[in-house]
Order: C-alpha cells, then sequence, then structure tokens
C-alpha cells in the first residue's frame, strides 16, 4: 500500500491538477483560483467545521426543495444580516457560500433581499431554486 502525507491544501492541488491534466480543461484553473480565494479549502479543513462545532443561529429558515433541503441561519445586529450561512444537501453550480455572502450586513427586511439578491440568480447557487423562492423562504422569518 502507498502511503502519503498530504494536508488538505496539498490534496487539493493535486485533485485540481490531476483534472486539469486528464481532462486538458482551462475552466479548471479559474475554478481553482476561484476556490482558493473563497476559502473553502481552509475552512473545510478547520476542526471546528469538521466536529459540527459553529456559531449560535438566532434564526433559520428551512425548506426541501426538489434538489435537497435549503437551511437558511443567520443573526441580526442593528436590523442587518449578520453570519448568514446557507447549508443543506442541495447541489448548485455555485458555491451557495458566495450567496450567503451577498446577505451580510444588508438590512434584514424585503428591500434588503431583494437588493441581495440583485444581477444573481438563486439557482445558480441551489439548482431549481428561484430568486423569489429563496427570497420567500427567507421573508418568512427576517
Amino acid at each position: 500500500m502507498l502511503s502519503i502525507d498530504l494536508d488538505t491544501m496539498d490534496f487539493f492541488e493535486y485533485l485540481v491538477s490531476f483534472a486539469e491534466r486528464e481532462w486538458e480543461t482551462h475552466r479548471m484553473t479559474a475554478d481553482r483560483k476561484a476556490i482558493l480565494q473563497s476559502g473553502l479549502v481552509e475552512r473545510n479543513a478547520s476542526p471546528d467545521y469538521n466536529a459540527g462545532r459553529r456559531k449560535a443561529y438566532a434564526h433559520t429558515a428551512r425548506k426541501y426543495f426538489p434538489s435537497g433541503l435549503v437551511v437558511l441561519c443567520w443573526n441580526e445586529e442593528e436590523g442587518r444580516f449578520r453570519d448568514f450561512l446557507i447549508e443543506g444537501d442541495f447541489f448548485g453550480e455555485l458555491d451557495a457560500a458566495l450567496l450567503g455572502e451577498r446577505f451580510e450586513g444588508r438590512e434584514a427586511s424585503p428591500e434588503g433581499i431583494r437588493e441581495a439578491l440583485r444581477g444573481v440568480h438563486a439557482g445558480d447557487y441551489i439548482n431549481g431554486v428561484t430568486n423569489e423562492e429563496f427570497a420567500a423562504l427567507l421573508e418568512d422569518r427576517a
């Protein structure tokens, strides 16, 4: 049996370079850069993240969509979204954490929700979910 000692970042780099070699695609390079810049590798390598320890959230909203369960968690401070998290067992083309970042610091109101969703398509982050469906889920709790 072959044994190799790799940390998470080294393993990720290996997987990406393997895929680039095997599939000869230029898209992987752009995706790789976006993933590295998003902090996902560091987050997923965190013992706290992997052990399930996280912040306490004052607000949650959840709904089953055809693509899976979507759970929204957040806190509010002075009427604004804080610590916004999107999790669940859904699939999407883009990382849902990037959609969640759009809510950080915005007013926790229907206007703030619409503003956060302006110019993006929730379905890119959560397959099959429209901006209206995402907003409705959040507005029911905000």
